[in-house]
């Protein structure tokens, strides 16, 4: 599955620059001592809208910053129907045995840049999930600031939330510093410092 789900991302991140199409990566830093690397991008498929994202993290122990093989990553449709309202199916995959689900739904954008989705429908035939990813740029001149993140809320064998919140500073060129907060109920539950920080530098192609 990780290889699957890298090819994708490396599909993804290929379709940068025409409109419509847009790719980025990022190299950062968590206070906790571990790096993470992040491939993501996204395009249109004729009125639908495609989206991809890896994260290839390092151990949690800070042991070696270089070995990336923590991951975690997602592939996502959403056709829009009428006023908002649309259709999204989304895969899932990370590190670990029996992380891997798919689910189809429902979403909503009230307003450019935010968007809900909810999965009441899993592969793994007994959990249910909410979503919530917002974005914004604003036009500053040579630097634009910028926030986007995400939040998902579910609920399997237990509930469950993960999110982050990224702040940055966009140059024309494409280079970005980004600052971001991230949160994991897995990592609180298994003892790892939550929620934690990171900084790095990224680029969009």
């Amino acid at each position: 599955m990780f290889k699957k789900i890298c090819a994708l991302a490396l599909v993804v991140a290929g379709c940068a620059a025409p409109t419509n199409k847009y790719s980025a990566i990022e190299l950062s830093r968590d206070q906790r001592e571990f790096t993470t690397a992040t491939a993501q991008g996204g395009f249109k498929l004729g009125e639908a809208k495609v989206f991809g994202n890896v994260d290839l993290n390092s151990p949690f122990n800070g042991a070696d910053t270089t070995d990336l093989t923590r991951f975690n990553g997602r592939a996502r449709l959403v056709r829009p129907i009428y006023n908002g309202f649309g259709l999204t199916a989304e895969y899932k995959d990370a590190v670990g045995d029996n992380n891997v689900v798919g689910g189809v739904g429902f979403s909503y954008s009230p307003i450019k840049g935010v968007e809900v989705r909810a999965y009441p429908l899993r592969t793994d035939g007994e959990s249910q999930e909410v979503c919530l990813s917002f974005g914004k740029v604003f036009d500053a001149g040579s630097f634009d600031p910028y926030v986007r993140g995400f939040f998902d809320f579910g609920e399997s064998d237990k509930k469950y939330s993960v999110g982050e919140i990224q702040v940055g500073l966009r140059s024309e060129s494409g280079w970005r510093l980004v600052a971001e907060v991230r949160h994991s109920d897995a990592e609180r539950r298994s003892g790892f410092a939550n929620p934690g920080v990171r900084v790095g530098i990224g680029v969009d192609f």
